[in-house]
Protein backbone atom coordinates (compact mmCIF):
# COMPACT_ATOMS: atom_id res chain seq x y z
CA UNK A 1 0.00 0.00 0.00
CA UNK A 2 2.04 3.20 -1.16
CA UNK A 3 -0.33 5.57 0.91
CA UNK A 4 0.55 3.81 4.08
CA UNK A 5 4.38 2.70 3.34
CA UNK A 6 4.69 6.96 2.24
CA UNK A 7 3.00 7.83 6.15
CA UNK A 8 5.02 5.08 7.82
CA UNK A 9 8.72 5.48 5.74
CA UNK A 10 9.06 9.12 4.95
CA UNK A 11 7.68 12.90 5.66
CA UNK A 12 5.34 12.98 2.72
CA UNK A 13 2.17 11.97 5.24
CA UNK A 14 -0.84 11.02 3.96
CA UNK A 15 -0.93 12.84 0.57
CA UNK A 16 -3.46 10.08 -0.93
CA UNK A 17 -6.27 10.96 1.21
CA UNK A 18 -6.27 14.45 0.48
CA UNK A 19 -7.26 13.18 -3.27
CA UNK A 20 -6.58 11.05 -6.60
CA UNK A 21 -5.12 11.99 -9.75
CA UNK A 22 -8.32 11.89 -11.00
CA UNK A 23 -9.41 14.69 -9.13
CA UNK A 24 -6.83 16.79 -10.22
CA UNK A 25 -8.11 20.26 -10.67
CA UNK A 26 -5.41 21.75 -12.66
CA UNK A 27 -1.31 20.62 -14.40
CA UNK A 28 0.33 21.74 -11.26
CA UNK A 29 -1.73 19.82 -9.27
CA UNK A 30 -1.54 16.36 -11.27
CA UNK A 31 1.97 16.77 -11.24
CA UNK A 32 2.58 17.79 -7.69
CA UNK A 33 0.84 14.50 -7.17
CA UNK A 34 2.63 11.96 -9.73
CA UNK A 35 6.05 13.53 -8.36
CA UNK A 36 5.28 12.74 -4.85
CA UNK A 37 4.08 9.02 -5.59
CA UNK A 38 7.83 8.68 -7.32
CA UNK A 39 9.56 10.17 -4.45
CA UNK A 40 7.67 7.68 -2.58
CA UNK A 41 8.26 4.94 -4.38
CA UNK A 42 12.09 5.93 -4.43
CA UNK A 43 12.22 6.65 -0.72
CA UNK A 44 10.40 3.20 0.62
CA UNK A 45 12.05 0.99 -1.80
CA UNK A 46 15.39 0.61 -0.60
CA UNK A 47 13.97 0.84 3.50
CA UNK A 48 11.22 -1.83 2.62
CA UNK A 49 14.08 -4.26 0.88
CA UNK A 50 16.11 -3.96 3.85
CA UNK A 51 13.49 -5.16 6.13
CA UNK A 52 13.08 -7.91 3.79
CA UNK A 53 16.53 -9.61 3.58
CA UNK A 54 16.77 -9.38 7.44
CA UNK A 55 13.79 -11.30 7.56
CA UNK A 56 15.30 -13.07 4.98
CA UNK A 57 12.45 -13.12 2.49
CA UNK A 58 14.17 -12.98 -0.73
CA UNK A 59 13.26 -16.44 -1.73
CA UNK A 60 9.58 -15.40 -0.87
CA UNK A 61 9.98 -11.93 -2.62
CA UNK A 62 11.27 -14.28 -6.38
CA UNK A 63 8.39 -15.93 -5.73
CA UNK A 64 6.15 -12.98 -6.03
CA UNK A 65 8.17 -11.54 -8.88
CA UNK A 66 7.20 -14.97 -10.74
CA UNK A 67 3.40 -14.35 -9.99
CA UNK A 68 3.32 -11.11 -11.11
CA UNK A 69 4.76 -11.73 -14.48
CA UNK A 70 2.41 -14.70 -14.81
CA UNK A 71 -0.56 -12.82 -14.56
CA UNK A 72 0.76 -9.83 -16.70
CA UNK A 73 0.84 -12.53 -19.57
CA UNK A 74 -2.60 -13.62 -18.73
CA UNK A 75 -3.62 -10.09 -19.54
CA UNK A 76 -1.52 -10.08 -22.10
CA UNK A 77 -2.53 -13.10 -24.06
CA UNK A 78 -6.14 -12.60 -22.54
CA UNK A 79 -8.79 -15.49 -22.79
CA UNK A 80 -10.16 -16.75 -26.07
CA UNK A 81 -13.80 -16.55 -26.11
CA UNK A 82 -15.79 -18.34 -29.12
CA UNK A 83 -18.17 -16.26 -30.45
CA UNK A 84 -20.62 -18.61 -32.23
CA UNK A 85 -20.83 -20.20 -28.18
CA UNK A 86 -21.73 -17.03 -26.83
CA UNK A 87 -24.38 -16.19 -29.42
CA UNK A 88 -26.31 -19.39 -29.22
CA UNK A 89 -25.79 -19.61 -25.87
CA UNK A 90 -27.18 -15.32 -25.38
CA UNK A 91 -30.01 -16.42 -28.13
CA UNK A 92 -30.61 -19.82 -25.59
CA UNK A 93 -31.25 -17.50 -22.47
CA UNK A 94 -33.23 -14.90 -24.73
CA UNK A 95 -35.67 -17.44 -25.58
CA UNK A 96 -35.84 -18.84 -21.67
CA UNK A 97 -36.49 -15.08 -20.55
CA UNK A 98 -39.10 -14.68 -22.89
CA UNK A 99 -40.87 -17.64 -21.71
CA UNK A 100 -40.38 -16.75 -17.77
CA UNK A 101 -42.03 -13.30 -18.44
CA UNK A 102 -45.01 -14.60 -20.40
CA UNK A 103 -45.51 -17.53 -17.50
CA UNK A 104 -45.26 -14.69 -14.45
CA UNK A 105 -47.33 -12.39 -16.30
CA UNK A 106 -49.64 -14.88 -16.62
CA UNK A 107 -49.56 -15.87 -13.39
CA UNK A 108 -49.49 -12.56 -11.77
CA UNK A 109 -53.07 -11.92 -13.81
CA UNK A 110 -54.32 -14.77 -12.06
CA UNK A 111 -53.79 -12.77 -8.75
CA UNK A 112 -55.46 -9.61 -10.28
CA UNK A 113 -52.75 -7.95 -11.82
CA UNK A 114 -53.31 -6.30 -14.99
CA UNK A 115 -52.33 -7.62 -18.31
CA UNK A 116 -49.16 -5.15 -19.10
CA UNK A 117 -47.13 -6.33 -15.23
CA UNK A 118 -43.56 -6.50 -15.95
CA UNK A 119 -41.59 -9.02 -13.72
CA UNK A 120 -38.52 -7.11 -14.21
CA UNK A 121 -39.71 -3.84 -12.00
CA UNK A 122 -39.17 -4.45 -8.35
CA UNK A 123 -42.13 -1.59 -7.82
CA UNK A 124 -44.56 -4.06 -9.52
CA UNK A 125 -43.27 -6.91 -7.69
CA UNK A 126 -43.61 -5.52 -4.56
CA UNK A 127 -47.11 -4.27 -5.22
CA UNK A 128 -48.50 -7.91 -6.30
CA UNK A 129 -46.48 -9.36 -2.82
CA UNK A 130 -47.06 -6.63 -0.34
CA UNK A 131 -49.76 -4.86 -1.37
CA UNK A 132 -52.59 -7.44 -3.68
CA UNK A 133 -51.64 -10.51 -1.40
CA UNK A 134 -50.75 -8.82 1.82
CA UNK A 135 -47.57 -10.82 2.49
CA UNK A 136 -45.35 -9.48 5.44
CA UNK A 137 -42.22 -7.49 4.40
CA UNK A 138 -39.35 -9.32 5.76
CA UNK A 139 -36.65 -6.57 4.76
CA UNK A 140 -36.43 -2.82 3.53
CA UNK A 141 -34.29 -0.99 1.10
CA UNK A 142 -32.00 1.64 1.70
CA UNK A 143 -35.39 4.20 1.25
CA UNK A 144 -37.01 2.35 3.84
CA UNK A 145 -39.47 0.25 1.21
CA UNK A 146 -40.27 -3.18 0.93
CA UNK A 147 -37.28 -5.21 -0.17
CA UNK A 148 -37.52 -7.61 -3.25
CA UNK A 149 -33.81 -9.15 -3.24
CA UNK A 150 -33.39 -12.58 -3.62
CA UNK A 151 -32.80 -12.96 0.27
CA UNK A 152 -35.78 -11.50 1.10
CA UNK A 153 -37.87 -13.80 -1.36
CA UNK A 154 -36.01 -16.44 0.11
CA UNK A 155 -37.42 -15.74 3.17
CA UNK A 156 -41.20 -15.30 1.81
CA UNK A 157 -41.03 -18.69 0.42
CA UNK A 158 -40.19 -20.01 3.83
CA UNK A 159 -43.48 -20.97 6.17
CA UNK A 160 -47.05 -21.35 5.19
CA UNK A 161 -47.30 -18.96 1.76
CA UNK A 162 -49.61 -20.59 -0.30
CA UNK A 163 -48.38 -22.91 -3.26
CA UNK A 164 -49.75 -20.40 -6.20
CA UNK A 165 -47.80 -17.45 -4.33
CA UNK A 166 -44.85 -20.26 -3.77
CA UNK A 167 -44.71 -21.34 -7.54
CA UNK A 168 -44.48 -17.53 -8.39
CA UNK A 169 -41.50 -16.79 -6.45
CA UNK A 170 -39.46 -19.82 -7.71
CA UNK A 171 -40.02 -18.66 -11.24
CA UNK A 172 -39.39 -15.07 -10.38
CA UNK A 173 -35.86 -16.09 -9.30
CA UNK A 174 -35.69 -18.45 -11.95
CA UNK A 175 -36.54 -15.59 -14.32
CA UNK A 176 -34.37 -13.01 -12.70
CA UNK A 177 -31.49 -15.66 -12.66
CA UNK A 178 -31.81 -15.83 -16.21
CA UNK A 179 -31.95 -12.03 -17.31
CA UNK A 180 -28.67 -12.00 -14.91
CA UNK A 181 -26.44 -14.57 -16.85
CA UNK A 182 -28.07 -12.93 -20.22
CA UNK A 183 -26.87 -9.20 -19.25
CA UNK A 184 -23.56 -9.60 -17.01
CA UNK A 185 -21.83 -12.83 -19.31
CA UNK A 186 -23.55 -12.70 -22.43
CA UNK A 187 -24.72 -9.46 -24.06
CA UNK A 188 -21.47 -7.20 -22.24
CA UNK A 189 -19.09 -10.20 -23.87
CA UNK A 190 -19.48 -8.88 -27.52
CA UNK A 191 -16.67 -8.48 -30.19
CA UNK A 192 -16.00 -4.33 -30.77
CA UNK A 193 -13.05 -2.91 -32.84
CA UNK A 194 -10.20 -1.66 -30.62
CA UNK A 195 -9.43 -1.54 -26.95
CA UNK A 196 -12.16 -2.58 -24.37
CA UNK A 197 -13.94 -0.13 -22.66
CA UNK A 198 -16.95 0.05 -19.78
CA UNK A 199 -18.86 -2.52 -20.40
CA UNK A 200 -17.21 -3.95 -23.22
CA UNK A 201 -15.06 -6.84 -22.36
CA UNK A 202 -14.34 -8.60 -25.98
CA UNK A 203 -11.30 -7.07 -27.57
CA UNK A 204 -11.26 -6.70 -31.32
CA UNK A 205 -8.96 -9.63 -31.50
CA UNK A 206 -11.51 -11.45 -29.47
CA UNK A 207 -10.06 -12.03 -26.62
CA UNK A 208 -10.84 -11.14 -23.15
CA UNK A 209 -8.56 -9.37 -21.06
CA UNK A 210 -9.22 -9.66 -17.16
CA UNK A 211 -7.62 -7.35 -15.03
CA UNK A 212 -5.66 -9.54 -12.69
CA UNK A 213 -4.85 -9.29 -8.89
CA UNK A 214 -1.84 -10.32 -7.28
CA UNK A 215 -3.14 -9.39 -3.47
CA UNK A 216 -6.45 -8.38 -3.00
CA UNK A 217 -7.88 -11.64 -1.60
CA UNK A 218 -7.68 -12.62 2.30
CA UNK A 219 -6.12 -15.92 1.31
CA UNK A 220 -3.07 -14.17 -0.88
CA UNK A 221 -4.60 -16.19 -4.11
CA UNK A 222 -5.24 -14.07 -7.38
CA UNK A 223 -8.16 -12.88 -8.08
CA UNK A 224 -9.17 -11.29 -11.29
CA UNK A 225 -11.86 -7.90 -12.50
CA UNK A 226 -13.51 -6.38 -15.88
CA UNK A 227 -14.74 -9.60 -15.76
CA UNK A 228 -14.29 -11.57 -12.55
CA UNK A 229 -13.07 -14.52 -14.56
CA UNK A 230 -13.63 -16.94 -11.19
CA UNK A 231 -16.81 -16.38 -10.70
CA UNK A 232 -18.32 -17.18 -14.34
CA UNK A 233 -21.43 -19.39 -13.77
CA UNK A 234 -20.51 -23.37 -14.78
CA UNK A 235 -23.34 -23.15 -17.58
CA UNK A 236 -21.63 -20.70 -19.36
CA UNK A 237 -17.86 -21.68 -19.21
CA UNK A 238 -18.41 -23.68 -22.62
CA UNK A 239 -17.99 -19.82 -24.26
CA UNK A 240 -14.12 -19.87 -23.44
CA UNK A 241 -12.13 -22.07 -24.59
CA UNK A 242 -8.95 -22.03 -26.87
CA UNK A 243 -8.47 -20.46 -30.54
CA UNK A 244 -8.69 -22.37 -33.65
CA UNK A 245 -5.55 -24.56 -33.94
CA UNK A 246 -4.74 -24.50 -30.04
CA UNK A 247 -5.70 -26.21 -26.71
CA UNK A 248 -6.32 -25.84 -23.17
CA UNK A 249 -4.40 -27.81 -20.58
CA UNK A 250 -5.25 -28.47 -16.85
CA UNK A 251 -2.28 -28.18 -14.36
CA UNK A 252 -2.39 -28.98 -10.83
CA UNK A 253 -0.33 -29.35 -7.75
CA UNK A 254 -1.76 -31.60 -5.05
CA UNK A 255 -0.78 -29.80 -2.17
CA UNK A 256 0.56 -27.03 -3.17
CA UNK A 257 0.15 -24.44 -0.12
CA UNK A 258 1.55 -27.74 2.07
CA UNK A 259 4.40 -28.01 -0.19
CA UNK A 260 5.81 -24.39 -0.25
CA UNK A 261 5.13 -24.38 3.90
CA UNK A 262 7.37 -28.01 4.19
CA UNK A 263 10.08 -26.22 1.96
CA UNK A 264 10.46 -23.38 3.79
CA UNK A 265 9.81 -24.29 7.48
CA UNK A 266 12.26 -27.80 6.78
CA UNK A 267 9.85 -29.48 8.95
CA UNK A 268 11.30 -33.26 8.56
CA UNK A 269 7.72 -35.15 8.39
CA UNK A 270 6.12 -33.42 6.18
CA UNK A 271 9.10 -33.27 3.41
CA UNK A 272 9.80 -37.17 4.17
CA UNK A 273 5.93 -37.55 3.50
CA UNK A 274 6.01 -35.19 0.36
CA UNK A 275 8.81 -37.09 -1.05
CA UNK A 276 7.82 -40.89 -0.44
CA UNK A 277 4.43 -39.44 -1.89
CA UNK A 278 2.31 -39.65 0.90
CA UNK A 279 -1.07 -38.45 2.30
CA UNK A 280 0.14 -35.39 4.10
CA UNK A 281 -3.75 -34.99 5.46
CA UNK A 282 -3.35 -38.13 6.88
CA UNK A 283 -0.21 -37.81 8.17
CA UNK A 284 -1.47 -34.69 9.82
CA UNK A 285 -4.48 -36.79 11.18
CA UNK A 286 -2.56 -39.42 12.48
CA UNK A 287 0.23 -36.24 14.46
CA UNK A 288 -2.73 -34.78 15.91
Amino acid sequence: DLGFNGKQHTDVGAWKAAHTATEARTDKELQEYCLIDCVVVARTIPILVGEMLKRDLRQVWELDKMGQEFLRQCHTNGMYLDEDRRAAAEADYTLRVARGRVELVELARGFGMPPDFYPGSPDQIAGLLFDRLGLDPVSETKLGDPSTEDEALRELMIGTIESPVRDFIIKLRLYRKWVKFRGTWLRRATVREGKGSEGIWVWGDGRVRSSWKAHTTPTGRSSSSDPGLQNVVRKLRVIYGAAPGHALVFADMDGQELRVVATRSGDPIFCEAFRAGRDVHAETAALL
